[in-house]
């Protein structure tokens, strides 16, 4: 038996296989967000000490690779709360960024 809701004034019809595929994937991708975060505390450490110990902005590389990991936890929110129904990374490419990093702002006054 199909599930049904309401869209304006017709129903459109859920199939139940997809839920719980969708239902599967929701949960991996909690996983990998539990441990993108890891990574990213690992980075924003490291990024703080190397600012303490040479007075200097991190490697550009290291900050754009922690704009990466926001852009791909940010695709991954996106897909677990239903705002988009295409499947983040390893499923579809990796996000470069959503906007240019100005290396200024990174440095800390």
């Amino acid at each position: 038996m199909a599930d049904y809701t309401l869209h304006g004034d017709e129903a459109i019809v859920i199939d139940r296989i997809a839920t719980a595929k969708r239902f599967l994937f929701t949960v991996l991708f909690v996983i990998v967000v539990r441990l993108l975060e890891a990574v990213l505390a690992f980075v924003v450490l490291y990024e703080l000490i190397y600012t303490l110990i040479t007075k200097r902005s991190p490697n550009a590389r290291v900050t754009r690779f922690a704009h990466r990991i926001l852009c791909y936890g940010f695709d991954i929110g996106q897909y677990i709360t239903c705002n988009k129904n295409q499947r983040p990374f390893p499923f579809e490419d990796l996000p470069i960024g959503i906007e240019p990093i100005d290396p200024s702002s990174a440095a800390t006054p």
